[in-house]
């Protein structure tokens, strides 16, 4: 098998595209600021005033963490779709353990960690891309049994 099929890829595409939306979106959503919050602030005389806050995005607010969070999706999708698209090259007859435990960690850290909304769904169609490219690589190799099992033998 040469290439990918389509669900795969889909999937694949679909945990890329999600992370880099993430990735994008942390450079213009606004964090919600509870009405009424100040800030004090010192004066040049010595005392403090309230001072209004403003609103920031997610990346003004937590700056390169939250670009690594995000960029975690990415590095994860990017590194599942290398691997099963070598192993489709390859002829190998499942998705692998090193990208079924990148899918599945990808998963259970959206699951139960803080980064929820940023690796859930993530998980979720990596570990989808892992489940078709399984599935087709299986009914691939059943195929290739038959067509080998049908053809007759010559014997001289």
């Amino acid at each position: 098998m040469k290439r990918l099929n389509g669900v795969t890829v889909l999937f694949l595409s679909l945990a890329g595209l999600w992370s880099i939306a993430l990735t994008l979106l942390a450079f213009v959503v606004d964090i919600p600021v509870r009405t009424g919050t100040h800030n004090l602030v010192q004066t040049a005389s010595g005392g403090y005033q309230e001072a209004k806050v403003l609103p920031q995005t997610y990346f003004q607010a937590y700056g390169v963490p939250e670009l690594l969070l995000t960029g975690t999706g990415i590095i994860a999708a990017a590194l599942v779709a290398v691997l099963l698209s070598h192993r489709g090259r390859s002829n190998q007859p499942n998705a692998g353990r090193v990208a079924w435990g990148v899918s599945i960690a990808a998963l259970v850290v959206g699951i139960i960690g803080f980064v929820t909304v940023y690796l859930l769904f993530v998980g979720i169609f990596l570990t989808l891309a892992c489940l078709t490219f399984s599935k087709q690589q299986a009914t691939v190799k059943r195929s290739e049994q038959q067509a080998l099992s049908a053809t007759p033998r010559t014997t001289c």
